[in-house]
């Protein structure tokens, strides 16, 4: 795939809270695109669901500006 061909492209954040809107929609992409790989509930799937929570976690608790 061509970075170039993104789904973002073409929409960029204009302010910061676009910019930590598309990142949550970013991690809500992960967990349907996880979904839809149908991948067995192993220790694999454990660790992509635990990176994704802590994926969200950290954007709790970050302070993400957009840089002019």
């Amino acid at each position: 795939m061509d970075i170039n061909s993104a789904y973002w492209q073409g929409k960029e954040p204009k302010n910061s809270q676009e910019l930590r809107d598309q990142i949550k929609n970013a991690l809500l992409a992960l967990k349907q695109w996880k979904d839809a790989a149908n991948i067995p509930n192993t220790e694999n799937s454990v660790m992509i669901d635990a990176q994704i929570y802590w994926l969200e976690e950290l954007l709790k608790l970050s302070n993400v500006e957009l840089k002019s």
